[in-house]
């Protein structure tokens, strides 16, 4: 996941959630959502939403541009 992000938010700030999961089915869609948390967890990344039921904005986190994947 942190592979796509760095691959997303290298070209832009920020990408929504529903861009990520776009044409996934819903086990790979509800993985990624998984792991969005575990990142915002440990401050990898920032996340935002405007709305109920609406897009989830993903920025970088303070320590981001600092996390290797093992």
């Amino acid at each position: 996941m942190v592979s796509i992000l760095n691959k997303c938010l290298h070209k832009q700030d920020n990408v929504g959630f529903f861009e990520l999961a776009r044409k996934n089915i819903r086990k790979h869609a509800a993985q990624k959502f998984y792991s969005l948390l575990v990142l915002k967890k440990f401050d990898i990344i920032e996340v935002s939403q405007a709305e109920t039921y609406g897009d989830i904005i993903v920025s970088k986190g303070e320590k981001f541009t600092n996390f290797t994947p093992n």
